[in-house]
Parts: structure tokens; C-alpha cells; sequence
């Protein structure tokens, strides 16, 4: 993770894009941090893809 601050350096898992309303997807992504059991919604900017499966 790229940011906010507080989980910057840490992994997280991309699960997919978020809904807005009516099922619509945003421009966010929702990101589980394992390691804080934690599930953000990020801009593309705020993370980076280091291993794809």
C-alpha cells in the first residue's frame, strides 16, 4: 500500500472494484489489509500491483 499513511508498506489483497449505487462500480477498489483486519477503499493512486494470481 502506497497510502493513507497508516497502512503505507503494508499487503493487502484487491477484491474488487466498489459499488455505488444501484450496483454501478466507482473508481475505488476495495483492498483487504490482512495483517490489520481491515478492508479499505482505495483510488488506483493509493495502491500498487506487485503480484497478480
Amino acid at each position: 500500500m502506497l497510502r493513507p499513511e497508516y497502512v503505507a508498506g503494508k499487503i493487502g489483497v484487491v477484491h474488487e472494484k466498489e459499488e455505488v449505487s444501484l450496483g454501478k462500480p466507482s473508481e475505488r477498489w476495495l483492498i483487504r489489509i490482512e495483517s490489520e483486519n481491515l478492508v479499505l477503499s482505495l483510488s488506483r493512486e493509493e495502491f500498487k500491483i506487485i503480484n497478480q494470481h
